[in-house]
């Protein structure tokens, strides 16, 4: 009786295993079928900008309160400017033989742009909230934006772009 109680717990061990085997380790070795999914566009958008010119910096920042709080941050960002296109209407384009004449508005700046990766701290002493924090972001991005403008990023843009 012993050995046939032990001959049925091999064999529902061996079937077990080979179960086992053949449920999880081989599902897991076959190549994953993905179906066709149906590609649907929901919008179109106009960009209507012609960049004609772009700013790049790497600024050092530095920033005290009280005698021990300090902060030294690198700040990497760009100002793209150039020409809004989506204001052009059919009278503004002139065909002369093979030359194509376009009347343009003055450059604009479209964006100035410091991503959250683009901040380095050096140094960062003592406490600083929330808001301070940002509020050194805002004086980066209006220091880029400043430096952009006397380097004369907008008389660039429209000598690259109307040459």
């Amino acid at each position: 009786m012993k050995k046939g109680l032990f001959m049925i717990l091999v064999i529902a061990a061996i079937a077990g295993g080979v179960y086992y085997y053949r449920h999880f380790y081989q599902s897991e070795k076959e190549d994953i079928v993905i179906d066709k999914t149906a590609t649907v566009v929901e919008e179109i958008r106009k960009i209507s900008e012609f960049t004609s010119a772009c700013y790049y910096e790497e600024m050092v920042l530095g920033y005290k309160k009280k005698k021990k709080d300090e902060m030294v941050l690198i700040a990497n960002g760009k100002v793209r400017a150039g020409f809004d296109v989506s204001t052009i209407k059919a009278d503004d384009v002139i065909i002369n033989g093979d030359s194509l004449f376009v009347a343009l508005e003055p450059a604009k700046i479209f964006d100035i742009i410091i991503n959250p990766s683009g901040y380095d701290w050096f140094v960062e002493k003592g406490k600083w909230s929330h808001n301070q924090m940002t509020t050194i972001k805002d004086d980066a991005r209006n220091k880029l934006a400043a430096n952009a403008n006397a380097y004369g990023i907008l008389d660039k843009a429209t000598e690259f772009g109307t040459e």
